[in-house]
């Protein structure tokens, strides 16, 4: 965001997250001030990127914490579906 590279950022975790780190939730609101940022009833993983080479979107299982089990990741360049994905991140995020 500081570079200028990035215009936007929408990013909705869910309401554990917020629930059992605050201090993480709150760090996150202070260092991106203007962006969309809300907790919600959400367990997806996704990623939405629109960049010159392409509307990207990125689906996996990982959540973001450590442990022991593999998880997968699909990265697919398809602008119906980054869209389709950046709709309802953006409605959750108002």
């Amino acid at each position: 965001m500081e570079s200028g590279r990035a215009r936007q950022l929408s990013l909705l975790c869910s309401e554990f997250f917020r629930e059992h780190n605050p201090d993480i939730f709150a760090e996150v609101l202070e260092a991106l001030p203007g962006q969309r940022i809300a907790a919600g009833r959400n367990h997806c993983k996704v990623v939405c990127i629109d960049a010159d080479g392409g509307k990207f979107a990125m689906e996996g299982s990982a959540n973001l914490r450590t442990n022991s089990n593999r998880e997968q990741f699909v990265l697919v360049n398809d602008a119906a579906l980054h869209d389709w994905h950046a709709a309802w991140i953006d409605e959750a995020t108002k």
